[in-house]
């Protein structure tokens, strides 16, 4: 059996990279939680162990008898399901046609008739159940002294009889009470409420549903609401990346094709949409920061530009969500659009966003339904609808301008406590250097690759801003560096607390002028909904953080102990690069060194503020002097610890070892002669990139090739089954294979790579295999593959299938190109380390004489409009 102590024992391998104030709190709710979590396990265990020696000895009738009469505890829906779908197999038509009448007969708890209602092996049981008079007798009797029961017998009818019938027997189950209470009708419209008309979900249902919920965390619950319709689309608004999994789903009686949406599946990345969300939240920000600024020592003028990036970020994914929701609830195909409630309160964030959801409320289409698991989350549902269709529940306190000033005091006292936890920089033979970064799992790797570097020119100290710096520290031990210290900064929102309340205040003080569109409106409603949490999570922990950190400096100058390099990664961590200003003011150089492709096409990235800035390639050089405010003569290809040819790296062994490996463990031959294109996907806009799956399925296709697909990282099960049903669809699933290992094997696998504008292009070309970008038509990439490896960019299937020939007959012209591009950007192969060195000892040379001029300096840490648009 697994130990269920091996993440705390991992916990205190790891303490030397956990803040100290959270160590004792962080092991102690770990033991809480496995302990609970063990104890839950071992009863269900026990019970679901028992039933089954019942069913081996005396048969699935007796286990179902014994499941609802001798456990000695009373079963949840979980539960119920569980022992539902156990009896689906084979000639079990009897034994589950039993345990759902046990279960109706016997379940006390209404979520259990609910979940029976909805779910497709039993919901035609429950069906004829209802409409049996027998039975009917049976259970208005039963109910009669549990008016929560029935109102879950009345959802149940709602759900699934025709309108007349479930009137009629919802009038037969309430007559039966005197009064009935609150309760009853509670738990009946939690079944299924509709403002706009009386169609339940799961009668005949429509071609095509929408599910809107918070959050996929519970899946099984989510579930219910998927059968009866022939498309049913799925967005959680906490799901940035539509990771739902619903295949399990697929194969449910009577569920159809089914897709997962999310906040950015329709407003991607380089759209119109998503760049004009950016830009109102941009500017909504500034505004909010400019009326802190005008609190008399508040906030430093130098640290607002970061500030407002902070702020930024905050209201566009806000205001994101309500985009999204309104691109989907705009999509007239859908038939019905349902919003799926749990355990929400009338206040909450949920509802408020739902609320500002341009036509949701009043949309025919909508219906509301409860997936709570629990009988008293389920009695809280009037609640909820008043969250959702009443006025805004929250208050505003009124405005005080007096404690303001007891703010500003209270955050110089948080920023006293927080210097007061940071180390000291003896004096040393060697400069001093501080490293600012943050935990950041794609680059922690780096991160650790670059302090061992700064290490060998200045003794180097971490300073972490952050809670928990474990994968940081491991990635140092594993470099041998764990002499490098970590120390944190780490302002805890509970600190904070009493000063976001007025700046909560402050925001609200005046109304804001933003130019009346779409985007504008959703930024205004993500400030309205969530100005609370905005000053409690980012604005007031920033001003004490910034302030914490300024005020440390000055220490470290009064002793003589001040860094004589500040070193950080990666920009666009706003809690990292907020140091420069008060770096800038003490004379201390700054420089950024960037791990990854930021391109300045892309409109949420930052400029650069810090004095030198180290980018991978020569590319990425001349982008940044175009687009991210930084002169070129403070610009230094360095390269990044992520990207660089393993060391000896031979093409040919190591597709050999790779083929013979992943053959060993997913059971996929690779055949002499056969040719292998890899196909690295994006998360981008599905209308194009099916069309380039589409030229990548029938250019290789002419050639026979097979073609080994590398979802995203980003992108979800649901979305990796959209390219497998496209090649079923044009009758080529036999050429595809799902890869399912990390992306420096699955280049190795490969003869040639193919992408649209993945990076994983550049982890390929330094590994010496063939790139190919495809598009369609003239469609251009933000990320320009082609001028960074000199790869070759095919733009219809035609193109791609000759080119996929010319390979075949003679690969030399296509792997010169790659040995060409490492070449020339020897940083791919020889790595960053010695490069970091000569631009630190560049700087620590120079002094304050390489801080940038006044005139240099980035004025806004927003990139300058207009940004291009892709259809991608």
């Amino acid at each position: 059996m697994r130990n269920p102590l091996g993440p705390l024992l991992t916990l205190v391998r790891s303490a030397r990279g956990v803040a100290p104030e959270s160590r004792f709190s962080a092991a102690k709710d770990l033991i809480k939680t496995r302990s609970g979590l063990l104890l839950h396990r071992v009863k269900r265990r026990a019970m679901s162990g028992q039933v089954r020696l019942v069913e081996m000895a005396c048969g699935e009738l007796s286990a179902n008898r014994y499941f609802w009469r001798s456990i000695g505890r009373d079963p949840v829906w979980f539960d119920v399901q569980q022992r539902l779908e156990r009896l689906d197999t084979e000639n079990a038509d009897e034994a589950v046609a039993h345990f759902v009448a046990e279960s109706l007969a016997q379940a006390p708890d209404p979520t259990v008739i609910i979940g029976l209602a909805r779910h497709p092996m039993s919901s035609d049981l429950v069906a004829e159940w209802l409409r049996t008079d027998a039975t009917q007798i049976e259970f208005v009797n039963r109910v009669e002294s549990d008016r929560v029961l029935g109102g879950a017998f009345a959802g149940a009818a709602r759900i699934l009889l025709e309108p007349d019938d479930a009137t009629a027997l919802i009038d037969r189950i309430a007559n039966r009470y005197e009064v009935p209470d609150s309760r009853f009708f509670q738990v009946l419209d939690s079944a299924s409420y509709r403002p706009a008309g009386t169609r339940a979900l799961g009668s005949e249902g429509p071609g095509n549903r929408l599910v809107i919920t918070e959050s996929d965390a519970d899946c099984d619950a989510v579930a219910l609401l998927l059968p009866g319709s022939a498309q049913t689309s799925l967005i959680a608004t906490s799901d940035t990346f539509g990771k739902a999994d619903l295949e399990k789903y697929r194969d449910w009686p009577n569920v159809g094709s089914l897709r997962v949406e999310h906040v950015r599946s329709r407003i991607t990345r380089f759209s119109q949409p998503y760049i004009d969300l950016h830009e109102a939240t941009a500017t909504l920000a500034s505004q909010v920061c400019a009326r802190l600024g005008e609190v008399s020592d508040l906030l430093e003028s130098a640290d607002q530009p970061f500030l407002e990036v902070e702020v930024a970020d905050f209201l566009f994914f806000q205001a994101l969500k309500i985009r999204a929701l309104e691109q989907l609830v705009g999509d007239q195909t859908y038939d019905e659009v349902v919003v799926a409630l749990s355990n929400q309160r009338p206040e909450d964030e949920f509802l408020a966003l739902l609320r500002h959801v341009d036509g949701l409320l009043e949309d025919p289409r909508l219906e509301v339904a409860s997936v709570s698991r629990t009988a008293s989350q389920r009695t809280t549902f009037w609640g909820q609808l008043d969250g959702l269709f009443g006025p805004p529940t929250t208050t505003r306190r009124p405005v005080r301008r007096v404690p303001l000033a007891i703010a500003t005091r209270s955050f110089r006292a948080e920023a006293r406590r927080l210097t007061g936890s940071l180390p000291s920089f003896p004096n040393t033979d060697r400069p001093r250097a501080l490293f600012v970064t943050t935990n950041n799992a794609a680059y922690n790797s780096s991160t650790a690759a670059y302090a061992q570097a700064v290490d060998e020119s200045a003794n180097v100290s971490i300073l972490h801003m952050g809670q928990n710096a474990a994968d940081l520290a491991l990635h140092l031990d594993g470099l041998s560096a764990s002499h490098i210290p970590i120390d944190f900064l780490t302002p805890v929102p509970e600190r904070v607390g009493a000063m976001a309340g007025v700046v909560a205040d402050s925001i609200r003080d005046r109304p804001f002028e933003l130019r009346s569109g779409p985007a504008e409106q959703a930024a205004l409603a993500a400030l309205e909904i969530g100005a609370g949490r905005l000053a409690q999570t980012t604005i007031a922990p920033a001003i004490a953080r910034m302030r914490a950190v300024r005020s440390w400096l000055r220490d470290l100058q009064r002793r003589n102990e001040l860094p004589d390099i500040i070193v950080m990664s990666p920009n666009r961590s706003v809690s990292v690069t907020s140091v420069i200003p008060a770096a800038r003011s003490l004379g201390v150089p700054t420089v950024v060194l960037e791990p990854h492709a930021q391109d300045a096409n892309y409109s949420r990235y930052i400029k650069i503020a810090a004095d030198r800035y180290g980018v991978l390639s020569e590319h990425f050089a001349i982008n940044a002097a175009a687009g991210l405010g930084i002169m070129p003569d403070r610009i230094s290809v360095v390269g990044s610890p992520r990207q660089v040819a393993p060391e000896g790296y031979d093409p040919v062994q190591a597709q050999r070892g790779a083929r013979i490996s992943y053959s060993a463990q997913h059971g996929v031959s690779f055949t002499p002669g056969e040719m292998n294109v890899v196909f690295f996907c994006q998360p981008s806009d599905w209308s194009h990139v099916s069309k380039v799956w589409a030229n990548v399925l029938q250019g290789a296709g002419s050639e026979r090739c097979r073609i080994l697909l590398k979802t995203h990282p980003e992108e979800s099960v649901n979305r990796a089954q959209q390219y497998l049903d496209q090649a079923a669809s044009l009758g080529m699933s036999d050429l595809v294979v799902m890869l399912d290992c990390d992306a420096a094997t699955a280049i190795a696998l490969g003869d040639l790579v193919l992408t649209a504008y993945s990076a994983a292009a550049i982890d390929a070309a330094i590994r010496q295999r063939p790139v190919v970008c495809v598009t369609d038509g003239n469609v251009a990439y933000p990320v320009d593959i082609p001028a960074i490896v000199g790869a070759q960019m095919v733009h219809s299937a035609a193109e791609l299938g000759a080119l996929l020939a010319d390979f075949r007959a003679d690969p030399e012209p296509f792997t010169a190109r790659s040995r060409a591009f490492i070449e020339r950007e020897r940083q791919f192969v020889d790595g960053p380390g010695s490069r970091v060195r000569e631009l630190v000892q560049d700087v620590l040379a120079a002094g304050p004489a390489v801080i940038r001029p006044e005139d240099e300096r980035p004025i806004s840490m927003f990139l300058d409009g207009p940004h291009p648009v892709f259809s991608v």
